[in-house]
């Protein structure tokens, strides 16, 4: 070809030009790849974090196309491995490519996002402004404590990124069930997982999944059961219902081969809340819960009724406890002693190990931090009142805002979205519930607190759109009438 024609290289300038406006996604990944490539060469990284410049290139072009994809497998995959973060003791040379490739990320997003101003501000309104309040809290509290834990502030700015993408990304009732299929999706995979170590370990050994605590891996999958059950009642389609039982059943699983106390507390508690919930008819109620109370009392090992029968020496004063209760009786003592010598801004993030020895009460302070088996202990005692309270305050506004959402799609007759944030309420009291007995205070707080918060928005914006168009259409009537 030749370019020395008149208007030739300006032909082509332009066609170039249209091309790179018309494949905006496509350019971002070539600049990303560009880049990427130039921070190769300047940090001297090894020549095979190339071969996985391939597959992170994938994984980036999901996001700039669809990245409510791309938020959906972030969800996948916390729900699915716990300890899935970024943590400074790893953070290598990859894991800053990784995070400088997602600062270009979202700052194409940004630019190609005209509401994105909008969706922050929803984000962080008046609820998002007490999630900041708690983390602040935190954040205080463990820089004055005597040994600063950093993995406050890199996990919690996990955390917040968490909460506010599920508050942006989430805006149509068909998202929302989107993520609540991922979540139930994650759990029941891990349900498999732990059928497969109970079958295969040996007999005895109580079984975590992918978590290392078996009474975390319950409960975790507890949280997934409300989902299963209303989530059943969307769609009639054979292969759905089919998937969503199949899933429920091995969330359900997870609870029986952990032989957790702490889970069938929860399973009970979460029995009866459905049991008075009206979302769906008494029938459908009582058949699920009979369903789960058969397949309780049938494949229950016996290991987990002697654990079980154990809980009543609790309230039983002339019955020793078993060791492990035990545990958690001084443990209670503990917490309540650090409290009261640092109310206002607690111990500090992950300070159990380091208060005074006077106030530790045995074997299990070397085992694990505080809160090991309290959320509300846990927050407590490291941030304070100055932290508690705002945690306190989240939680009844996401309870408000998941009965409310349910309420409002009610009276607006939304079925699905009544069904939906049902799910959402009852999977958040599900972890309240075992917050009380574990310490849960991770990524999942934020998540799901986030969920019933997004039902509500999504609740009253479909009746404040209702309300709208009843009223157009009321304004036209009279026109109608005269023409």
């Amino acid at each position: 070809m030749n370019l020395s024609r008149p208007g030739m290289l300006s032909r082509l300038t332009g066609r170039f030009s249209d091309y790179i406006r018309r494949r905006r996604e496509l350019t971002a990944c070539a600049l990303l790849v560009i880049a990427y490539l130039i921070e190769c060469v300047v940090l001297r990284l090894p020549y095979y974090y190339l071969a996985l410049t391939v597959a992170g290139l994938i994984l980036l072009f999901i996001v700039l196309k669809y990245p409510f994809a791309a938020y959906l497998g972030l969800v996948f995959i916390i729900n699915l491995f716990p300890y899935a973060y970024i943590d400074s003791r790893t953070f290598t040379l990859a894991k800053i490519g990784g995070v400088f490739l997602l600062a270009l990320t979202l700052a194409v997003m940004a630019i190609r996002t005209p509401e994105i101003k909008e969706r922050i501000k929803r984000a962080f309104d008046r609820r998002g402004g007490v999630v900041l309040i708690l983390i602040l809290a935190g954040a205080i509290s463990t820089a004055l404590s005597r040994d600063p834990r950093l993995a406050f502030f890199e996990r919690h700015l996990q955390f917040l990124i968490l909460f506010a993408l599920t508050r942006i990304y989430i805006n149509s009732s068909k998202r929302l069930w989107w993520v609540l299929m991922v979540i139930l999706l994650a759990r029941g995979l891990d349900g498999i997982q732990g059928a497969y170590q109970y079958v295969t370990l040996p007999v005895g050994v109580r079984i975590g999944g992918n978590f290392t605590d078996p009474n975390e891996y319950a409960c975790y999958s507890l949280v997934a059961l409300p989902i299963a059950i209303y989530l059943l009642h969307l769609k009639k389609a054979l292969w759905y219902r089919i998937g969503v039982i199949t899933l429920g059943l091995f969330t359900f699983v997870a609870l029986v081969v952990s032989s957790s106390r702490a889970g069938f507390i929860t399973l009970a508690v979460l029995i009866l809340l459905i049991l008075f919930t009206s979302t769906i008819k008494l029938r459908n109620r009582l058949v699920a819960l009979l369903l789960v109370v058969l397949i309780f009392f049938s494949f229950t090992p016996i290991e987990y009724w002697s654990r079980i029968e154990s809980i009543n020496a609790l309230f039983e004063e002339d019955k020793e406890l078993e060791v492990s209760l035990r545990i958690r009786k001084r443990q209670l003592y503990t917490s309540i002693n650090l409290f009261l010598k640092h109310p206002i801004l607690g111990v500090g993030y992950q300070q159990y190990r380091t208060t005074p020895e006077e106030l530790l009460g045995g074997y299990f302070v070397k085992r694990g931090r505080l809160g090991e088996h309290s959320m509300f202990l846990q927050i407590l005692v490291e941030f304070g009142l100055a932290g508690f309270i705002p945690f306190l305050i989240l939680l009844y506004l996401a309870f408000r805002d998941g009965i409310r959402a349910a309420k409002l799609a009610k009276s607006a007759g939304d079925r699905k979205m009544q069904l939906l944030a049902t799910a959402v309420t009852l999977s958040f009291a599900s972890l309240v519930i075992f917050g009380v007995m574990l310490g849960t205070y991770t990524k999942y707080l934020y998540l799901y607190i986030a969920l019933p918060m997004v039902a509500y928005d999504l609740a009253a914006e479909k009746l404040v759109r209702g309300e709208e168009r009843r009223e157009a259409q009321n304004e036209e009537a009279p026109d109608r009438f005269l023409a």
